[in-house]
């Protein structure tokens, strides 16, 4: 059974300092940076495992629908952006990027990635 490692960043973190295979997490950080009005809030959990990196975004709860954008938008524009990155460096890679709802919130923000 493959082992499966974890660790969870801060927006800051992520953006000044080193961690391995972080190119495509500083470019979803920067760009998730960007759009939230409380990025002090925004914590990443990436799950490395055999064939799978899994990133989960937590954030707050105000920043959930500017993060998601009008139909999904700036999700979607999010994975497409680290597929690009991923394509020749991992092409039998999978990578899932999730949102992650807070306990109190009604709505599943996760659609399963790509």
């Amino acid at each position: 059974m493959p082992s499966e490692t974890s660790e969870t960043f801060t927006l800051q973190q992520l953006i000044e300092g080193p961690a391995k295979d972080m190119d495509v997490a500083r470019v979803v950080a920067l760009i998730i940076s960007k759009i939230v009005k409380f990025p002090e809030a925004v914590s990443i959990d990436i799950t490395y495992g055999a064939h799978t990196t899994v990133m989960d975004i937590s954030t707050d709860k105000r920043d959930k629908g500017p993060l998601i954008g009008k139909q999904g938008h700036i999700q979607n524009s999010l994975r497409v952006v680290t597929r690009a990155m991923l394509r020749e460096q991992a092409a039998n890679k999978r990578f899932i990027l999730s949102l992650v709802a807070d306990e109190d919130d009604t709505n599943d923000y996760d659609d399963g990635g790509y």
